[in-house]
């Protein structure tokens, strides 16, 4: 099996024998429990609202998606299969994604091959017709695995999760206690957040702000919530970093998260040996649903206008290319070999752009996101700001990282140095009583000396 969480026009899925499956209009209760095939995917991880198309061609697999094709139209779960993110040691996520299978086509032909190989899709020196069933699913809803029934993925209970509600301010500010300023509730602002992030956007990603458009269409929680979703799937990052925007709470806490990691996107380097490939300013988007692979091994890509330090691998192909009119070629990183992503240039001279790249987001990493981000006070040494036992420094320094003035400074350091000193003190008081517990134990025995001495000396009168 081999998937991708992001779609093109691809060539496998624009074939007249495709079918177009009619799936359920209505969302799964949130909260409520269902029986769902479950789908593992390496490296993967599904959105709410992203495109997952599917290669299957294991006998197991084809026989989960027939089940969960055989229920009728109106059965809350018809088409619908669980999706979720399988890390390189064989850990499954608990937290996934519900997928809707809108199109498929049945025997379709793919050839295995050397090529298809060196992109991460089969053993290479051998060609042949495999047959597979390919689809096309929709991200829709979060669920949580039942971690219990988790041995057997034809059946696997998961609960939905809920959407849309919004994380509430710290009881501390509904008191009427104390007087506290709006610099406080802006990190629960959600129209503000999302005002932030998308200015941070515009001049970190200006290729895939400038697709989303203006900030009129950041209006209604529903709005908001497929904005955090959309960017997320569109931001140059890792299945460890999706997964954790898949696992927030609320839009909230997801655009806080990725506010957080806009203000340090830069340089993009080789998972595998740190050489600087792109840079963020140069991602883009080149479809409405995103980017995809070739040979239909499709991989989870980011495509960029332009990169460096590649070096390619045999001759442009035009077969299975994701992308009609683009041929590809296999990209690896010029220092260690790595197999990096594609490169498409155009069959035409009337295509724009003429030439992009895909990368593969497993394959790369921004270097500044995996440095610790420190800080002052109590927040010293952690990445994210937990909300939790003293919430008022934690969201004066939420303000400060969205860019807000607030009136107080560093709760945490006077105190902590004040506790330092008097832990300082304390070691030197105990340090002073063992040297004159020392000094004590030398004098008795200095003491018991003089006695045996002076008890020897009677004896030998």
């Amino acid at each position: 099996m081999h998937a991708s969480s992001s779609l093109g026009d691809g060539a496998p899925f624009t074939s007249p024998d495709v079918d177009e499956l009619a799936g359920s209009s209505q969302l799964l209760e949130e909260g409520a429990t269902y029986v769902l095939p479950l789908f593992p995917l390496s490296g993967v991880v599904l959105l709410p609202g992203e495109v997952l198309p599917l290669f299957l061609h294991s006998p197991r697999d084809i026989l989960k998606l027939q089940r969960a094709l055989r229920l009728p139209a109106g059965e809350p779960t018809a088409r619908l299969i669980a999706v979720t993110h399988e890390s390189w040691h064989s850990i499954l996520s608990t937290v996934g994604c519900t997928a809707e299978i809108r199109r498929m086509r049945r025997n379709f032909e793919l050839q295995d091959g050397v090529q298809a190989a060196a992109a991460g899709g089969g053993p290479g020196g051998v060609r042949a017709r495999v047959s597979v069933v390919a689809v096309v699913a929709r991200g829709r809803q979060r669920l949580l695995l039942d971690r219990v029934a988790l041995n057997d993925t034809f059946r696997v209970r998961v609960k939905v999760l809920p959407e849309g509600l919004a994380e509430a301010p710290p009881r501390q500010m509904l008191s009427g206690a104390a007087f506290w300023g709006s610099w406080a509730t802006r990190p629960f602002d959600v129209p503000a957040l999302a005002l932030r992030v998308q200015q941070l956007c515009s001049g970190v990603l200006p290729q895939i702000a400038s697709k989303f458009g203006s900030s009129s269409r950041l209006h209604g929680p529903l709005s908001l919530q497929r904005y955090t979703y959309w960017l997320a799937s569109n931001l140059p990052l890792g299945a460890e970093r999706r997964q954790q925007l898949l696992e927030c709470f609320d839009t909230a806490e997801r655009l806080r998260l990725i506010l957080g990691w806009l203000t340090r996107l830069g340089v993009l380097a080789c998972k595998y040996c740190g050489a600087t490939v792109a840079h963020c300013s140069s991602a883009l988007l080149m479809s409405s649903e995103g980017a995809g692979g070739a040979h239909s091994f499709v991989h989870d890509i980011a495509t960029f206008r332009s990169v460096q330090g590649l070096s390619y691998q045999g001759q442009p192909e035009t077969a299975h290319s994701w992308f009609p009119g683009y041929a590809w070629t296999i990209a690896n990183c010029a220092r260690c070999r790595d197999h990096l992503g594609l490169r498409f240039t155009a069959c035409s001279e009337g295509l724009r752009p003429s030439v992009f790249w895909g990368l593969r987001r497993s394959a790369i990493l921004c270097p500044e996101l995996q440095r610790p981000r420190t800080g002052g006070g109590l927040l010293r040494g952690r990445e994210e700001p937990l909300l939790g036992q003293d919430q008022r420094p934690v969201l004066m320094a939420m303000a400060e990282a969205i860019g807000l003035a607030f009136p107080m400074g560093d709760l945490g350091t006077g105190d902590e140095e004040e506790v330092e000193e008097g832990e300082h003190e304390d070691e030197d008081e105990e340090e002073d009583d063992e040297e004159e517990d020392e000094d004590d134990e030398e004098d008795e025995e200095e003491d018991e000396e003089e006695d045996e001495e002076a008890s020897g000396g009677e004896r030998e009168l």
